[in-house]
């Protein structure tokens, strides 16, 4: 009977690898292997790397910037809206008055129809603009 036997294969020892150190960006601390806090927050300013990359922080600063311009663009639209109502206002009350006539030291002074006209056309563009612009 044959008896056959197992050849063990050498193996090399296990070796750790090596820690990668970290640098805060903030504070310049280098993490070393026997700190005790959680491994995304540094050690000494206990700030997180990741809020003070520099990718984060440039990605904030954008944010922030484009923030900023959409209220920008709110407050000009507003404002755009606003004078738009006050012109259009005005040019329907001056249509109301062509088309109703003037008094002028008590006696109705009637307007010709092509005065009455072109006051109806004030009133009519005046209410269609104001509805175009506060439609959508």
């Amino acid at each position: 009977m044959q008896v056959y036997s197992k050849k063990s294969k050498a193996r090399k020892p296990a070796t750790k690898p090596k820690a990668v150190s970290i640098v805060c960006e903030k504070c310049k601390y280098e993490r070393k292997n026997s700190d005790l806090c959680p491994s995304w927050q540094c050690p000494c300013c206990e700030m997180a790397y990741v809020k003070v990359s520099k990718e984060y922080i440039q990605q904030s600063i954008s944010k922030e910037s484009s923030r900023q311009l959409q209220k920008n663009r709110e407050k000009k639209d507003l404002k755009f809206k606003t004078d738009a109502a006050t012109a259009s206002i005005g040019a329907f009350s001056l249509g109301a008055l062509l088309i109703k006539g003037t008094t002028c030291a008590g006696v109705l002074m009637s307007s010709p129809i092509s005065v009455k006209i072109i006051g109806a056309g004030l009133i009519l563009g005046s209410v269609m603009y104001l509805l175009s612009k506060f439609s959508g």
